[in-house]
C-alpha cells in the first residue's frame, strides 16, 4: 500500500494514482529504449523534500538496448524555494526498477550517496 498519491508521466502517457502498481511501474521501466523515452515519477506532496523521481536509458556502442545504463535524476525541493538536482548515472534496469518501486510503495528515496550534483544545468 502506498504512502501518498502519485502519477507517472512515461514519455507523455500520465497513469493517474488510480492507475499504479508495482507491475505497471516495472513494465514501464521496461518499455524505456531510446532516446525520446523516460519515466517520471511524481508524488502529490514532495517526499522528504523529493519533488519527482525520472529515468531514461542512456546511449551504449552508439544505441539503445535493454541492457542500456540508464540514468535516474531526483529534484530535492527546500523551504527557500530554491532546489538540489541530483544525477546517477550507469544503473542497472533492477536498481531503476527497485528505486521506483520503493519510492512509489514506501516513500522512499534511493540511497543518494552515489548521486552527483548537477544543479547548476538547471540554472
Amino acid at each position: 500500500m502506498t504512502a501518498g498519491q502519485f502519477s507517472l508521466d512515461l514519455h507523455g502517457h500520465v497513469f493517474a494514482h488510480e492507475e499504479l502498481s508495482a507491475e505497471l511501474i516495472t513494465d514501464a521501466i521496461n518499455t524505456l529504449d531510446g532516446k525520446d523515452t523516460y519515466a517520471v515519477l511524481a508524488p502529490n506532496a514532495n517526499i522528504a523534500s523529493s519533488a519527482y523521481l525520472q529515468t531514461a536509458p542512456t546511449v551504449a556502442d552508439g544505441q539503445y538496448s535493454d541492457e542500456s545504463p540508464m540514468l535516474v535524476e531526483i529534484r530535492l525541493e527546500h523551504p527557500d524555494g530554491s532546489f538540489t538536482h541530483l544525477r546517477r548515472e550507469s544503473c542497472g534496469r533492477d536498481e531503476v526498477r527497485r528505486y521506483f518501486v520503493d519510492y512509489w510503495a514506501e516513500s522512499k528515496l534511493p540511497d543518494l550517496a552515489g548521486f552527483e550534483d548537477v544543479t547548476k544545468e538547471f540554472l
